[in-house]
């Protein structure tokens, strides 16, 4: 039977085909004859949420067979990998990105997201020192030791270490389970700032961004 790389792999390919689909419509949504279509653009906007909640829901549930895959993806480029956080790109990114795409955002709207990104800030810095305290585990005296007599374990070793690789799978599930719910949540609090125009353009110019990182690699 296939394993969680193999399925993922197939899966994201397909995942990619919709994102560039995607991306058109969005991109066409936004040239000047439709940039007041607000239905339209709330439409857009409903369907690139429920293609990235369908990304993570799949992501999860193949993680939970692997989820060390997910740290470093074979079917990701060396560069892409060179720009992972905790399976992902960092929350962050995506303001950079509002700078790009939205120069017409109100003092409110700017007060607000601000205030987003302070609190992202906080979170992403908190998942980072957590998962340095995972990594801390891994130098732990008896992750050692057992590695180090890995050929000779007997039986009790032999379940020593498997309960500790356990207990290090089951923390990075959480860690990457955590980031993933931050990359959405970052998201959706500034679309909620963004007037359905605004968004469409900010969501256009991620796709494109996450696509010409894919290409470079």
């Amino acid at each position: 039977m296939p394993g969680a790389s193999e399925n993922f792999e197939t899966f994201f390919n397909s995942w990619l085909n919709r994102h560039e689909t995607l991306l058109q419509q969005l991109l066409n949504s936004i040239a000047p004859g439709n940039v007041r279509k607000t239905e339209q653009h709330k439409h857009l906007i409903a369907q690139l949420l429920s293609h990235y909640k369908c990304y993570y829901e799949e992501k999860s549930n193949a993680a939970r067979e692997d989820v060390f895959l997910f740290m470093n993806p074979p079917w990701l480029s060396s560069f892409e990998r060179t720009l992972l956080w905790l399976g992902g790109f960092k929350p962050l990114v995506m303001f950079r990105l509002i700078n790009n795409s939205v120069t017409d955002l109100t003092p409110e709207q700017s007060e607000r997201i601000e205030q987003v990104r302070f609190e992202t800030r906080i979170e992403e810095r908190a998942l980072t020192e957590t998962m340095a305290s995972v990594q801390e585990s891994l130098a732990s005296p008896l992750i050692l030791n057992l590695s180090r007599r890995f050929r000779q374990m007997i039986d009790g070793e032999v379940s020593e270490m498997e309960a500790a690789l356990e207990g290090l799978k089951t923390a990075m599930f959480a860690l990457s389970e955590n980031a993933d719910a931050l990359r959405r949540s970052t998201a959706v609090n500034l679309l909620e700032v963004l007037s359905p125009a605004q968004a469409v353009r900010f969501l256009a110019t991620a796709l494109k961004f996450q696509l010409q990182v894919m290409r470079q690699g």
